[in-house]
């Protein structure tokens, strides 16, 4: 669709411009995005009018943050249309739910933005806390995910993050059973000072962690697949094999890291630049 010439107000051309938003949210890195798979501005903003008049429930929410995610408007401006998003978003049956994920979003840029570190912390410490009683993993995940990078960079305290960790590890695999949200997670937090700091200390446990992960990801993709979870998995092995000073093994790993980003085409990539990184660490 991308190649086609549609009507700019037909559905063809909406289908078209939300798979250039999407294509944004997945695991393709963004500079080939941007360059391969430009969004115009007047693309951008046949979606915004939609968003302004059309657009209800799931499918305003949804749409609103591939738009935002693709958009290029400043902080403050984000900010705005987050508040307009809001008030749109409260004649839904479902708005409670749906103003935890626009919250989410708020805190997330205000954090990217350096905004007030004490609003920040006690905000995203309140969302987290509102969230479980939703039983909704997706934002369960993505909240505990922001409350840890939070900690981990505002109060100067890993350990806290560890905690945080222990408490609402649980929540998301409820029984042990293993989820994409929990693998999501946990390879996330093993890439953070708490993650790490968590693996120097419970070595055996993390490992067996992120075997099951890893065990989860084969069984959906191919071994020479790759994604940001992929990417993910293999920096935390690679986090837990160094602090274990298992250098033959990060050696090892590293390696097989690094021909799946080739294998994939990424060696003008920044996830291939770290990589190199830890070969020359080896």
């Amino acid at each position: 669709m991308y190649n086609n010439i549609y009507p700019e107000t037909s559905v063809e051309q909406e289908f078209r411009v939300y798979g250039l938003m999407f294509m944004r949210m997945k695991s393709i890195p963004k500079i080939d995005l941007e360059k391969k798979y430009p969004i115009k501005i007047n693309e951008l903003e046949l979606i915004k009018e939609q968003i302004d008049k059309t657009y209800r429930g799931k499918t305003l929410i949804s749409l609103s943050f591939l738009y935002l995610n693709a958009t290029t408007i400043q902080f403050e401006e984000k900010l705005l249309f987050l508040e307009n998003l809001n008030s749109q978003l409260k004649t839904s049956s479902e708005y409670k739910r749906f103003n935890l994920y626009v919250e989410h979003l708020k805190i997330s840029l205000k954090f990217a933005n350096d905004f007030d570190k004490k609003e920040i912390d006690q905000s995203s410490k309140l969302l987290l806390q509102e969230v479980i009683s939703t039983k909704d993993f997706r934002l369960i995940k993505i909240c505990l995910k922001l409350r840890i990078k939070i900690v981990s960079k505002f109060t100067g305290n890993i350990e806290d993050g560890i905690e945080i960790f222990k408490i609402y590890d649980s929540y998301l695999r409820p029984k042990q059973i293993i989820n994409i949200h929990w693998v999501s997670f946990f390879t996330s937090f093993m890439n953070t000072n708490s993650g790490i700091l968590y693996g120097n200390k419970n070595f055996e446990d993390a490992k067996l962690n992120l075997r099951l992960c890893k065990d989860f990801i084969n069984k959906r993709h191919n071994s020479n697949d790759w994604s940001n979870l992929i990417e993910d998995w293999f920096n935390a092995k690679k986090q837990l094999f160094k602090e274990a000073k298992m250098l033959d093994e990060l050696k090892k790993i590293n390696k097989q890291h690094m021909a799946i980003l080739m294998e994939n085409k990424l060696e003008h990539t920044a996830y291939f630049t770290k990589a190199k990184k830890w070969e020359l660490e080896d």
